[in-house]
């Protein structure tokens, strides 16, 4: 899934050039590396790429030879996105007992090994057992930034878990409280099911929208996609859906990367201070915990916690308290 917007990681995330199409972590973009992430699992020809019909240069430039693309003609967000890819898929001929792997393509995971192995076994009981199956991320701290998963009784002899609930960011008292119990988990927003089983929930929770799919094709199809309510796969289906199982993955050094904090959190390393650079040159003086994206010689002086990130055409400066909200800057300077 890379249709997204990245619109925390203003201004180096533009609607020209979002997120996932960014090299954060090495020369390749995020969406490469998801991509390589998950071939050795999957197979050359198995990766598919389902992205707005805008970002399609973007996507194909990105994503190398071998992978498959079903273009969105606007972003409805990732419940009409796996509808968008199901039907890519079954009107390819690919059998309703296939097993597809859901993943948002500019997250990071550090244990790229150890993801592959939890993955693997995912896809093995999801073929099984014919149902969906998510990926349950052992929280490191009590973030507040993620959605949560709360896993109740064995999924029979199996290290799975029955999905009680999930939980949206929540406060944080309510997130240290998950934070000391062992059957909470960070939503990673990896799903995994055979076609027949993302198909039956469609037809289940959201009867109306996949009903204006499956009886139309071509360019009417597109159409009704336009029309379809813009809403997440996790609320549209998954929180509504009764057989769900979650395999607890523990730590792989996973992160949605969602916001500039939450990537020098991952880069580490740094001054004395603790003031990192990603490109460009940091002198600090009596200043701590600040992180600066540039291609100059930057100049701190007595501040603590900033966020400096220099683009061609626009300067950010914000605190890290603040850098959720970097995306309502983007929506009016991005517009």
């Amino acid at each position: 899934m890379a249709g997204g917007s990245g619109t925390r990681f203003f201004p180096m995330s533009r609607k020209a050039l979002p997120k996932q199409y960014l090299p954060l972590f090495s020369d390749q973009s995020l969406l490469k590396e998801t991509i390589d992430r998950v071939e050795p699992l999957v197979g050359k020809g198995n990766v598919f790429l389902c992205s707005a019909a805008s970002q399609s240069d973007l996507a194909k430039k990105h994503a190398g030879p071998g992978v498959g693309f079903f273009f969105e003609p606007e972003p409805r967000n990732t419940a009409p996105c796996l509808m968008w890819a199901v039907l890519g898929l079954l009107d390819g001929g690919h059998s309703e007992n296939e097993v597809m792997v859901a993943l948002p393509a500019d997250h990071f995971v550090r244990e790229g090994d150890k993801f592959r192995q939890n993955l693997a076994a995912a896809i093995e009981l999801a073929a099984k057992e014919n149902i969906l199956v998510t990926l349950g991320i052992t929280p490191s701290s009590p973030h507040t930034g993620y959605g949560y998963i709360e896993g109740k009784e064995k999924w029979g002899n199996t290290p799975f878990l029955k999905v009680a609930r999930f939980i949206e960011k929540p406060d944080l008292a309510r997130a240290q409280t998950f934070f000391q119990q062992k059957t909470y988990f960070w939503n990673a927003g990896i799903f995994v099911g055979t076609l027949k089983a993302f198909r039956t929930a469609f037809e289940k929770h959201t009867e109306a929208a996949w009903k204006k799919l499956t009886s139309t094709q071509g360019a009417a199809r597109g159409a009704a996609y336009s029309t379809l309510k813009a809403e997440p796969i996790d609320t549209a289906v998954m929180e509504k859906e009764t057989t769900l199982a979650v395999l607890p993955v523990g730590d792989i050094g996973w992160s949605d990367v969602g916001s500039w904090g939450a990537l020098a959190d991952l880069l580490g390393g740094g001054d004395s201070g603790k003031n990192h650079a990603l490109g460009g040159e940091i002198v600090a003086v009596d200043s701590q915990g600040c992180f600066v994206v540039a291609h100059k010689k930057v100049a701190l002086l007595g501040v603590q916690d900033l966020i400096v990130v220099d683009t061609a055409d626009c300067l950010l400066v914000t605190s890290r308290g603040h850098d959720q909200q970097v995306r309502d800057i983007a929506k009016v300077l991005d517009s």
